[in-house]
């Protein structure tokens, strides 16, 4: 009972980091074209990207430019994610298993040090991306971080974020 105890709070743990890891301006744009959603130049609608490089006013040049470095990021962290994906299976596995805790907790451990790789290369992103923009284009995105702050800590709570609470 301990160790199950112990190991669903360890899954946890592990779930929360891995998705706050995983979050990156342009991962959703990704997603977003590989299910046929409008890209980063979208027009009207389209991904969240798609809204802020609109917001930003980013030229094309820029646009092109932000593509570039989301492409060659989301390529260079796959082993990452990859990586992040085996730990969490083995968690489950493990818990599903009743392993011991040490094991389990080593498993954590491990998937915890992938998740601060995750979350190193995203930062890094953030600033290539920042770096492409003109200084007023980054007070308008620092604008824009603050008014989704609050969203995106209770997300990373366990909540469904503001807007959404503020719809039900």
């Amino acid at each position: 009972m301990k160790n199950t105890v112990l190991g669903m709070a360890a899954l946890g743990l592990v779930l929360t980091t891995m998705a706050a890891g995983g979050q990156v301006f342009g991962q959703e744009a990704r997603g977003a074209r590989e299910r046929g959603a409008r890209s980063v130049d979208a027009p009207r609608g389209g991904n969240l990207t798609g809204r802020i490089a609109r917001l930003l006013e980013m030229t094309d040049a820029q646009r092109e430019s932000t593509r570039t470095l989301v492409d060659d990021h989301l390529e260079a962290i796959q082993p990452l994610r990859e990586r992040a994906a085996e730990a969490r299976q083995s968690i489950r596995g493990q818990l599903e298993s009743d392993a011991d805790a040490t094991a389990i907790g080593n498993t954590v451990l491990s998937a915890r040090e992938v998740g601060a790789e995750l979350r190193a290369a995203n930062e890094g992103l953030r600033e290539a991306l920042r770096e492409t923009l003109t200084p007023e284009q980054q007070e308008r995105l620092d604008g824009i971080r603050n008014l989704l702050a609050p969203i995106d800590d209770d997300r990373r709570a366990g909540g469904r974020g503001r807007i959404a609470r503020r719809a039900r």
